[in-house]
């Protein structure tokens, strides 16, 4: 057994023992990394993985692959590897809503998106559709790019809307600049949106900005009322 043999399987030893408790960041991804790298010594490739990403295991796992890749400097396998711990995460935080969970509540409403959102480094928006009690009927993710606000297809939110017998919509989408605040692009979209669901009698309940641990609500805000107060002086 060579060195590095003995320091892995010590390092195994004490996870079986004491969890991930006992590691500090860096250990935890030296662990994560044998798995993809059998007969080197990862130590090195771990300090150099966590300090591209600010030493920040969750910007790391909710990075996409190819960011991971380059900016880590590991192959693309071991970047898949980290890329799907964070999508677990991220099912696991999703799965703890029942389906069938009411969103009239501002607050329940804020953590619901969080938890599709929370931590992603790429910009999503999802269009909830909901009945008339609020109760979530489904969750589609619409758009996935740079400039989601900009690219949601009026066309695409009223299908989906009407595939999933919507009497109610919240939009939902993230800023992963981590700045909690709609941009003028937002702003239009939301607008745009009242306008195209307004003819089919659906309503735009609201529309959540998610950046780090914060939330926007446009409803909270007074926006949502006041974009259907400007269409109405039109």
């Amino acid at each position: 057994m060579g060195m590095h043999d003995g320091h892995r399987e010590r390092m195994r030893e004490r996870y079986m023992q004491y969890g991930g408790d006992a590691f500090s960041k860096h250990e935890f991804v030296e662990m994560i990394l044998y798995y993809c790298y059998p007969r080197q010594d990862t130590n090195e490739m771990a300090h150099r993985l966590l300090d591209a990403f600010g030493g920040s295991v969750t910007r790391l796992v909710f990075s996409d692959p190819k960011t991971i890749a380059k900016l880590g400097g590991i192959s693309e396998r071991a970047a898949m590897l980290f890329s799907l711990i964070g999508e677990s995460n991220r099912i696991m935080d999703i799965e703890k809503w029942d389906k069938a969970i009411v969103l009239d509540n501002t607050a329940v409403a804020g953590e619901y998106a969080k938890s599709y959102l929370h931590g992603l480094n790429v910009e999503k928006l999802y269009v909830v559709s909901m009945d008339n009690a609020y109760r979530v009927r489904s969750c589609t993710n619409a758009v996935t790019g740079t400039v989601v606000s900009a690219q949601l297809e009026m066309r695409r939110l009223v299908e989906i809307a009407v595939n999933n017998k919507a009497a109610n919509i919240m939009l939902m989408h993230n800023h992963p600049s981590g700045i909690a605040k709609p941009s003028y692009e937002d702003i239009a979209m939301t607008s745009k949106a009242c306008e195209a669901l307004k003819p089919i009698g659906i309503e735009l309940y609201d529309h959540i900005i998610v950046a780090g641990e914060n939330y926007f609500s446009f409803r909270k805000n007074e926006l949502i009322n006041k974009i259907k107060g400007e269409m109405s002086d039109e």
